[in-house]
């Protein structure tokens, strides 16, 4: 399976790795999509999660779209 783009080559699902998986199969899978990470926090139950890149963004780990407004 492809992006969809007739003119793109990256065939994503090729890629995908299984992180999780038990007796059943695959639970949780992986797109690797070359993200650096330098570190995370997991906002120890006061505030979400964050996940520090490399080059200065950070991702917010939320339990709901509502906790990050």
């Amino acid at each position: 399976m492809s992006c969809g783009d007739a003119s793109c080559n990256f065939d994503w699902e090729a890629k995908m790795v299984v992180v999780v998986s038990d007796e059943a199969g695959p639970k949780v899978w992986c797109y690797p999509h070359n993200i650096k990470t330098v570190w995370s926090c997991c906002g120890h139950n006061r505030r979400p999660g964050v996940i520090g890149l490399a080059d200065g963004r950070e991702l917010i780990i939320a339990a709901d779209a509502a906790e990050t407004r």
